[in-house]
């Protein structure tokens, strides 16, 4: 059995590694929304106005579309595809940190974290599953931080250069 305190401060600092993997996550969505809307209103891009994109992927869609278009984000097609690319790498793994139930397993050493989640499937809904010890949670929020510092410089680099109105910080 662990000490109490030690428990403490693996849970507190799940939670914490949690919700910073969300918040990262979270920002790029956004930025990428704010793309679209900001976009769409431009003659460049007004043939592009779909419904406005409220899951990630179809949100990378849209967003690929400007950039794929010919008009004055086209410049930065090669930059941002790799980066849209990684976001949906992260993507499935943030559905259960948003949504999934946490059940940590302090009898263990590594202090595992085991996230439940309904997932539909064809004939109804299924259970799925994800383990990870809290120090490779660590290093994954690690690795989604860095990927939101890179995805957000250049998104601020593109806006400004566009003469777009930047999110408030």
């Amino acid at each position: 059995m662990n000490d109490p305190a030690e428990t403490k401060r693996i849970v507190e600092q799940t939670q914490f590694l949690r919700g910073a993997y969300i918040s990262s996550y979270a920002q790029v969505e956004f930025f990428l929304a704010d793309i679209c809307v900001k976009a769409w209103e431009l003659p460049e891009y007004k043939q592009l106005r779909t419904k406005f994109p409220y899951k990630a992927e179809s949100r990378v869609k849209a967003a690929k579309a400007l950039f794929d278009c010919a008009g004055p984000l086209a410049q930065y097609r090669d930059e941002v595809r790799g980066l849209f690319d990684e976001l949906l790498h992260f993507e499935e793994f943030r559905d259960f940190l948003a949504h999934g139930l946490l059940r940590i397993d302090t009898k263990r050493s590594d202090f595992s974290c085991h996230f439940r989640m309904y997932k539909p499937v064809k004939n109804g809904l299924k259970i799925d599953t994800v383990n990870v010890p809290v120090t490779d949670l660590a290093k994954d929020v690690a690795q989604i931080v860095a990927f939101t510092h890179r995805f957000v410089t250049l998104f601020r680099r593109v806006y400004l250069e566009q003469k777009l109105e930047l999110p408030p910080s």
